[in-house]
C-alpha cells in the first residue's frame, strides 16, 4: 500500500524490479528442471524425463474435470490483461504498449507452459505434499518447492529461495490490484 503513495513512477519501478526477479527466477527454474530431468542434479535420481507420466493412473478417470479445473486456474493466472489499458494512459509511445501486449503470448508460452511440463516431470502426481493441506509449519506444498526439495538438501535450499519468489510474486500481484 506504500508504494501506491509513491506515485506512477515508484509502482512502475517496484513492479519493473519485482518483473525482472520473477523472470529471472522462473528462467533459472527451468534450467535447474531440465539439468534435474536429465539426472545432473545432485543424488542419484538418474534420467527422470517423463517417468512420473508413464504410470496409467496420472491421467485417471476424472481427467475431464482434472482438465476444466486447470483451464480455470490457468485462465485466472494469466489474467492482468487491464494492466495493459492502464498503461496506455502513462506511456509517450503507445506502439510500444502494443509490441508489448503481442509479446504476452510468447512470455505465456515461456514461463507457463514450459514450467508446467517441467514441473509435471518432476513431480509426481501421487505426491503426499500436493495432496495434503499445508499447516502453518510446513510451507512445501507448492509444486515448485516439491520439485526442488526432492532432489536433496541442496534442493531444500533452492525450495526456501522459491518460496520467497513466490512471496515476491504474491505482493506484486497485490500491488497490481490495488
Amino acid at each position: 500500500m506504500l508504494l501506491d503513495l509513491s506515485g506512477v513512477r515508484g509502482f512502475a519501478e517496484t513492479e519493473f524490479y519485482m518483473s525482472i526477479f520473477k523472470m529471472v527466477s522462473l528462467f533459472v527454474f527451468n534450467i535447474i528442471g531440465i539439468v534435474l530431468m536429465t539426472g545432473g542434479g545432485p543424488g542419484n535420481t538418474g534420467y527422470i524425463d517423463t517417468r512420473y507420466w508413464q504410470d496409467s493412473r496420472s491421467f485417471a478417470a476424472p481427467v475431464l474435470k482434472k482438465f476444466r479445473n486447470t483451464i480455470v486456474s490457468a485462465a485466472y493466472s494469466s489474467s492482468g490483461n487491464e494492466m495493459v489499458v492502464l498503461t496506455n494512459t502513462e506511456v509517450k509511445d503507445i506502439s510500444s504498449v502494443s509490441c508489448a501486449a503481442k509479446r504476452k503470448f510468447w512470455r505465456i508460452a515461456l514461463f507457463y507452459i514450459v514450467t508446467v511440463v517441467i514441473i509435471g516431470c518432476l513431480v509426481p502426481y501421487n505426491d503426499e505434499r500436493l495432496l495434503s493441506r499445508a499447516t502453518s509449519e510446513d510451507f512445501s506444498s507448492s509444486p515448485f518447492v516439491i520439485a526442488l526439495s526432492n532432489t536433496g538438501s541442496m534442493g531444500n535450499k533452492a525450495a526456501y529461495f522459491m518460496n520467497a519468489v513466490i512471496l515476491v510474486a504474491v505482493v506484486s500481484v497485490c500491488n497490481s490490484c490495488v
